[in-house]
């Protein structure tokens, strides 16, 4: 990579793992906050609707497109511009 490169001596190393797990609305959820694509492709493979996804950014976004879902997508990919979205 880049620090190879330089002639930094560096590895990779996974420091996370995301796993699906079930998923379900809360009775009265209005909303969702959306924050990676594979956390949408959960959520639209799960068939939730009737949410709105507040997405934090287009990629995040791509997998709920169509079949009627709400998506907005946050101006630019970080948190505060995503809460942004709720004031809308």
């Amino acid at each position: 990579g880049a620090l190879q490169a330089q002639g930094v001596a560096a590895r990779a190393v996974a420091v996370y793992e995301t796993r699906a797990l079930p998923v379900q609305a809360p009775a009265g959820a209005q909303a969702v906050l959306v924050h990676s694509p594979r956390a949408a492709a959960v959520l639209a493979d799960a068939g939730v609707v009737g949410l709105t996804a507040y997405c934090i950014s287009p990629a995040a976004a791509a997998p709920l497109a169509g079949a009627g879902r709400r998506v907005a997508v946050a101006a630019e990919p970080t948190e505060a511009s995503l809460l942004g979205l709720l004031a809308t």
